[in-house]
């Protein structure tokens, strides 16, 4: 079967990458048939950049800009409802394809047709598009994802996100999910990445491609979250952050109908040791944090790392 794909992009304020984004997608060895791009109302040149862009004629794009900033949950949420194809490759605005990535998670598709969400592994680039060392994320996946191609379970997939939506491609049938709850999905704390790989993974079609086929910045906008919070303050704010996602993530197994008893308990659970966990660190007192994590095994849910940072911070206050 040839799979024919389309393109959702979300920009904003993106003038001084979106060319090269855009070229390196019009590069690809098998073209996209459609492009649509929404501006989450740019207050630079980027929607001007996207307008004066020449396209190739055979290909169908789609621009809007909205009349007010909605964020990029929404953004992307609708852009991918706009989206005809059978096939949905999710773009930022500031990285740069591997030219055969459309071919190769094409060829995936097409050689089975139980997946219908992948992700991809990834490069990184600085500013000025110099590769960059990798960092200990992308180097644990080499570690977690040994073979080409894995299938990731609901389990996995809740406890946490295995790529970035800018390495995802998905199909018409997670498509149809996601129309039929858009309304729920886009008023989430959960991004929109996060709640697209949960719905596949609980329509067991979630998959994990080990080969890095885009170049993903880094610049001054966009961290990969790798500074960590630097006071228990903000620690506790990101931890209900996180919190307030499980809750979103047990929201979506309940839209799609899953039952499955076990998960919903594990989703509880997970949800009671955050709120615990944030309880506690907002005590300040390594003593009684270092009970609730031997009490509760907080191992289970969260890093051995992620404790070690926390008993830092509450030694810091000593």
């Amino acid at each position: 079967m040839n799979l024919k794909y389309s393109v959702a992009m979300a920009t904003y304020n993106g003038e001084k990458y979106i060319k090269k984004q855009i070229d390196s997608i019009l590069s690809q060895t098998v073209l996209p048939e459609e492009v649509v791009i929404i501006d989450d109302f740019s207050t630079d040149n980027t929607f001007r950049i996207l307008r004066e862009y020449e396209f190739p004629d055979n290909i169908n794009v789609m621009l809007k800009k909205h009349i007010e900033n909605m964020g990029y949950r929404k953004t992307f949420f609708e852009a991918i409802n706009l989206c005809s194809q059978k096939v949905i490759f999710l773009s930022d605005q500031d990285d740069v394809w591997i030219n055969s990535k459309a071919e190769k998670i094409l060829k995936v598709f097409n050689n089975n047709s139980r997946i219908s969400v992948i992700n991809t592994n990834y490069k990184l680039i600085d500013s000025v598009g110099e590769e960059i060392q990798e960092n200990k994320w992308i180097n644990r996946r080499k570690i977690l994802f040994r073979n080409k191609i894995s299938k990731i379970d609901e389990y996995s997939i809740v406890r946490y996100n295995i790529s970035m939506g800018c390495t995802m491609a998905i199909t018409q049938e997670i498509v149809d999910e996601i129309k039929a709850h858009k309304g729920q999905l886009q008023n989430m704390l959960l991004p929109h990445d996060w709640a697209i790989n949960v719905i596949g993974a609980l329509n067991d079609s979630l998959y994990y491609y080990n080969e890095p086929l885009i170049y993903y910045r880094l610049h001054d906008k966009n961290t990969l979250g790798l500074n960590r919070d630097k006071s228990i303050e903000k620690r506790c704010n990101s931890y209900n952050i996180i919190m307030n996602q499980k809750k979103d993530m047990k929201k979506i197994i309940s839209l799609c109908q899953y039952n499955n008893q076990r998960l919903s308990n594990y989703m509880d659970a997970m949800i009671d040791m955050y709120q615990i966990m944030i309880y506690t660190l907002s005590r300040k007192s390594l003593l009684e944090y270092i009970k609730m994590a031997i009490k509760y095994h907080e191992i289970r849910y969260f890093s051995f790392k992620t404790i070690l940072y926390d008993c830092f911070l509450l030694l810091k206050k000593m």
